[in-house]
């Protein structure tokens, strides 16, 4: 949250420098670059997709106005466009074929991470802290990842069912380390 807090300004503020109408796309590009992002590659990898994706929009929004398509056709051309880009976007395999495994795989070393800091004499430091958030942030994408796959193709839900216990069993994790703990009480 600190780098969309950071971010959003910082784009708004460029748009207006810059002089381009409606800075609120610039901070709203920002924003959903990292907040969709839970790490720097994955933020990377979608501030890239954003990219790419607006380039090939234009592309084809100028492809179309070259054309000048009016009624029916228009139509047929803008339900065919979204139909694509649904099935590219939304329903991503590639993406979600092992985010299910990666995410348990995170959250498990998210838990190792943070044991480490239950021993300590002193668990508000910023290691611990940072540990926490970590671990929070790890359970959370691993139960999305979990129903994204449950919703997914046939592949992906089966994937899903046969790690259903494993999800199962490292979900309750974060809790059973402490409430006190996990909000920065010393102990």
């Amino acid at each position: 949250m600190v780098r969309v807090g950071i971010a959003a300004p910082l784009a708004g503020a460029a748009a207006t420098l810059l002089g381009i109408g409606h800075a609120y796309w610039a901070i709203a590009a920002a924003v959903l670059v990292l907040h969709q992002g839970a790490d720097r590659s994955r933020t990377l990898r979608r501030g890239a997709e954003r990219l790419v994706g607006t380039w090939v929009g234009l592309a084809l929004a100028g492809g179309i106005m070259w054309l000048h398509p009016q009624g029916l056709w228009l139509a047929l051309i803008l339900a065919v466009l979204q139909f694509v880009i649904e099935m590219l976007v939304v329903t991503s395999r590639f993406q979600e074929s092992t985010r299910l495994v990666e995410s348990i795989a995170d959250t498990v070393d998210a838990v190792a991470v943070t044991s480490t800091h239950l021993a300590a004499p002193d668990t508000a430091t910023l290691p611990a802290r940072a540990a926490r958030r970590d671990l929070q942030l790890a359970a959370v994408t691993m139960r999305d990842a979990a129903d994204a796959a449950e919703a997914g193709s046939v592949q992906q839900r089966a994937t899903a069912l046969r790690l259903a216990p494993v999800v199962t069993a490292t979900e309750p994790l974060p809790p059973s380390l402490g409430n006190d703990w996990l909000c920065g009480a010393s102990t």
